[in-house]
């Protein structure tokens, strides 16, 4: 368990535990844990807010009630706000965790994370080599850096000799796609598939060279 105390008290004590993820995804939860206690009575409100490299964001207060001496463990004892990351947020930051009795007594900030776009996936074509009359079949996951496949869509693009095309838009559900390519009236010559994919959250990622 790790946690910096930036107002220190001798009546109060908030801890962070070190759970959090090196990277999330934008629309991914934040699974906040720890621990509040007093040593004195204690009847105010909790906040937790997101602080970014440009932007702080607050979410809703939580009431909170103490007996001296009385410990209460989070999510476990009380509930705090669901903490969504903001689709406007990128870059590094952290969450603070405050209490608060007719003025702020004591706050507490979490390691740093890098909130990112970068999607992953796994993809497969069964055939490299397109001719007059023949399709190949791409298919695949795409999904975010905890894992769950996405919804979303995916544009496939043809590049080379110059040129880049814009072959096809495929719907993404639950992390998995298939595009079926069937001849098209393009220039002959060898062309590299690029996939663009895109989440409903604004998470994005350009699969190069899957050929």
């Amino acid at each position: 368990i790790l946690a910096l105390v930036i107002l220190p008290s001798v009546h109060a004590t908030i801890f962070i535990e070190k759970s959090l993820k090196d990277r999330y995804n934008l629309g991914e939860e934040v699974l906040l844990s720890g621990y509040v206690m007093r040593n004195t009575d204690f009847d105010g409100l909790m906040s937790v807010e997101f602080l970014c490299d440009n932007a702080t964001f607050q979410l809703p207060f939580t009431a909170l009630t103490l007996e001296s001496g009385q410990r209460k463990n989070f999510p476990q004892d009380f509930k705090t706000p669901k903490i969504i990351i903001p689709v406007s947020l990128t870059g590094r930051c952290s969450i603070r965790a405050a209490l608060h009795e007719g003025g702020l007594l004591e706050s507490v900030t979490s390691e740093g994370f890098l909130i990112t776009k970068e999607l992953e996936g796994d993809f497969v074509i069964d055939n490299t080599k397109i001719q007059l009359g023949r399709t190949f079949s791409l298919t695949g996951d795409a999904y975010r850096l905890n894992g769950d496949g996405i919804d979303g869509v995916g544009e496939v693009y043809f590049t080379g000799n110059g040129s880049r095309f814009l072959m096809d838009a495929i719907s993404i559900r639950d992390g998995i796609f298939k595009y079926n390519y069937e001849y098209s009236a393009i220039p002959q010559g060898n062309y590299e598939i690029d996939l663009l994919v895109r989440d409903t959250f604004g998470n994005q990622k350009l699969f190069e060279k899957l050929t």
